[in-house]
Formats: C-alpha cells, structure tokens, sequence
C-alpha cells in the first residue's frame, strides 16, 4: 500500500505540454504523438543515444505489443544521427522511436519548455499531455522507477469478455 501511495505521488502531474511543443511545431508528427504514452529522450551525444537504444530494447521486452508507447528522441548536436536512425530501423518495432533532429535554439527550447533539469534527460509524459516525471537514464534506480510509473500511467484498456452486462429483470 505504501509503495502504491509513493508510486501516485511520484508520478503526480508536473506540469503540462502541448502535442505542437512536442512535434516541434509538425502537424504530421502530432498526429503521430496523439494518445500516446510519451517518453521523451533530449541529448546532445552519441554515447546517451546508445544508453536510449538499451532503455528502448528493454522496455520492448517489459511493455510487449502495446501499441500506446512511444520513445521520442530529440537530438542535437552530433554527426550520427543517420547511423542512429539505420540502428532504430533495424528494431523488432521501429514505429515505436520517433526520431527528431534539432538545432541548438530548438532544443534550449524544448528543455525549457518541459522544464527538464540538467541533471534530467528523459521525462515521462501521459496521453493527455501531462508531464508525469523526470529521469536519467545513467541512473539505474531512475530507469527502476521509470518501468514502474510507465504502467501507472497507461491508458487502462478493457477486455470485453470481462466487461460487465446485466441480466434484463425478471
């Protein structure tokens, strides 16, 4: 119970953000964004991208055919974005990374637009937009708490053959 009421509170809403801030302003790409569950990726290296292909890899493994998920890696700064998007290509699902090429200006405004901290370079985002929290990803108890907070935040999807039908009164 304890660890359920940390879990609420971890993941309270932080704030909010618009789909066009996270498109950077694309309407293709918003359209793309809309009911997802977003995790958002901002970095300015190679080695942070390789630690995201991991972070994704893995969640693939934990979060199985969901199709409401969506890794969004906004990069900046570094000449292998083309090799990084041939690796996410090669993914088992590869429509689950969108990948985002931004200048300098773009990302400064992008992290202060999701008010995410140095320190910070993933941040969880539900299907309404909320921001939920803020992670990074070289720190193994943040990416614990990660996987935990993506399912507290996942639509809850119901199953008809449980869906409850009353009997017509006799």
């Amino acid at each position: 119970f304890n660890y359920q009421l940390s879990v609420i509170e971890e993941i309270a809403v932080k704030d909010s953000t618009s789909l066009d801030v996270l498109a950077v302003f694309d309407a293709e790409r918003r359209e793309l964004l809309e009911q997802k569950v977003i995790i958002t990726c901002l970095t300015q290296d190679q080695e942070s991208l390789e630690n995201f292909l991991k972070l994704f890899r893995d969640s693939q493994k934990q979060f199985g055919d969901r199709n409401d998920l969506l890794f969004v890696v906004y990069a900046n700064n570094f000449d292998s974005m083309e090799r990084f998007s041939e690796r996410v290509a090669a993914l088992r699902r590869p429509e689950e990374v969108m990948t985002v090429e931004v200048d300098a200006e773009q990302y400064a405004n992008l992290r202060k637009e999701l008010k995410v901290a140095d320190s910070d370079n993933l941040v969880l985002i539900d299907v309404e937009s909320k921001i939920r929290n803020y992670y990074n990803y070289n720190n193994k108890e943040d990416l614990a708490k990660l996987g935990g907070h993506i399912v507290k935040v996942f639509p809850f999807i119901k199953s008809p053959e449980f869906e409850y039908k009353p009997s017509p009164e006799k």
